[in-house]
């Protein structure tokens, strides 16, 4: 086995038998059970964005205004040069 893991495994033994048999001081135990919950509980889903209405961006203090754009046309196509 890896030294690296093998320590590794060591040192989370070490800490359960020190949180099971109440040996670990109150707030190492309690960081250790929320690392244990989390990892139990795999990653959690990104946040989603949701799209805030005018109302509610206004209620925040933020004002939004829409602005209309003028549509262009596009110049004409010149011809193409006529070499000789």
């Amino acid at each position: 086995m890896l030294p690296r893991l093998a320590a590794e495994e060591a040192l989370e033994a070490v800490n359960r038998t020190a949180v099971g048999s109440g040996a670990a001081e109150e707030d190492d135990a309690r960081r250790a059970l929320g690392a244990w919950e989390k990892d139990a509980n795999g990653p959690q889903p990104a946040a989603s964005r949701t799209q805030l209405s005018d109302a509610a961006l206004g209620s925040m203090g933020i004002g939004r205004r829409r602005v209309r754009v003028a549509k262009r046309e596009a110049p004409p196509a010149e011809p193409p040069a006529q070499v000789d």
